[in-house]
């Protein structure tokens, strides 16, 4: 594969419904610029659930291609063709290079099953990159399809204790989530004086428990008097609730995840109640606290946040990790941790990309 003089790879993500997705895929894009010779070019594999329906695979009718009169009035009712802008269940795999699972808890799910089974069928290698696990391991039952593809597969890398307990048999290696190679921007920070808060809310798709919710509202309350607080939000359900619980100036939000650098550069600290608010801040070098909702939260030590249960969040607790003497180390720490990170993926994944030759 190395003497290719460009690449053709199968991205699994989602567009326009987890923003903390495509901060995962801008680090992925980082990781493979830096190990790859030759240019790249991505086609997505959609997980969006309004796009591809976790049984999408049993209806036939979405393989349809032809468009009349008739097609186009039943697909008000039904689900009958494809027309998203990514990869299609008819386009063939036979060009693909590689496919990459990055950074999710959904590497495994039956949305992606009909990828990664067409992917081993054509004898594609597929590669698991700082991928995660949303449950205990016990309680993960793995397909044999997946089976299969694990067990070829020339790369494995998670993100979470959990994950390398269940695929350390397939010779899975802890490494942080990709969403720390995110951004290429660094910050310097020497003293805290704007703070985003990454507020969810417990009433949508994306949901928090109510009780982390109420913190980041009482945070907010707690430290504006003392800080620039932003409310920085990743999904639009998140937006409307916000807007009863904050002003209306303090809210960040966009459709578009490039706007969310600007948001975030702009903060010396992050309290986020998204595993990928700490992610994207860390890619910045910018020190995150993360209130604790679930066993993803081990993902977050990928990204030296510090993790605190939402029942002991209060403006003290965070403000003893916001002193200027520890907010300095900590953000040069980050700069050195997300430099080792991102050299020891680059090592792992030329040295893994030599042997598909």
């Amino acid at each position: 594969m190395m003497n290719r003089d460009s690449y053709l790879i199968v991205m699994s993500s989602t567009k326009g419904w987890n923003v903390g997705d495509e901060f995962i895929q801008a680090g992925v894009k980082n990781l493979f610029e830096a190990a790859l010779p030759h240019p790249v070019t991505y086609v997505l594999f959609n997980r969006n659930p309004e796009v591809r329906k976790s049984l999408d695979f049993l209806n036939p009718l979405r393989r349809i291609s032809l468009r009349n009169k008739l097609v186009n009035l039943l697909s008000n009712f039904l689900r009958i063709g494809f027309l998203d802008n990514s990869l299609k269940p008819t386009h063939p795999l036979s060009s693909v290079d590689f496919v990459v699972m990055a950074g999710t808890p959904e590497w495994c799910s039956l949305r992606v099953v009909p990828l990664l089974k067409s992917a081993y069928e054509a004898g594609i290698s597929v590669l698991f990159v700082g991928i995660g696990l949303w449950t205990d391991p016990s309680k993960v039952k793995l397909r044999p399809v997946v089976r299969k593809v694990l067990h070829s597969s020339p790369l494995i890398t998670v993100r979470d204790r959990n994950t390398l307990e269940l695929l350390a048999p397939f010779g899975a290696e802890l490494l942080p989530c990709p969403s720390l190679f995110a951004s290429r921007d660094e910050k310097t920070i020497n003293e805290v004086k704007t703070i985003g808060i990454v507020y969810g809310t417990s009433r949508s798709e994306h949901a928090v428990p109510k009780q982390v919710e109420l913190s980041a509202v009482r945070l907010f309350d707690e430290l504006c008097d003392k800080f620039n607080v932003r409310v920085i939000v990743h999904y639009i359900d998140d937006f409307f609730s916000a807007l009863s619980h904050f002003p209306r100036n303090a809210i960040y939000y966009s459709h578009d995840w490039t706007d969310y650098k600007t948001f975030y550069l702009e903060c010396d600290a992050v309290i986020t109640t998204r595993v990928h608010g700490a992610g994207f801040a860390a890619s910045m070098s910018i020190p995150s606290i993360v209130i604790k909702h679930s066993s993803r939260m081990d993902t977050c030590q990928g990204f030296l946040s510090k993790i605190v249960e939402p029942d002991q969040v209060s403006a003290g607790c965070v403000l003893q990790y916001l002193r200027k003497d520890v907010v300095i180390q900590w953000n040069r720490e980050l700069v050195r941790h997300k430099k080792n990170a991102f050299n020891a993926y680059c090592c792992l994944l030329r040295q893994k990309l030599e042997k598909m030759r």
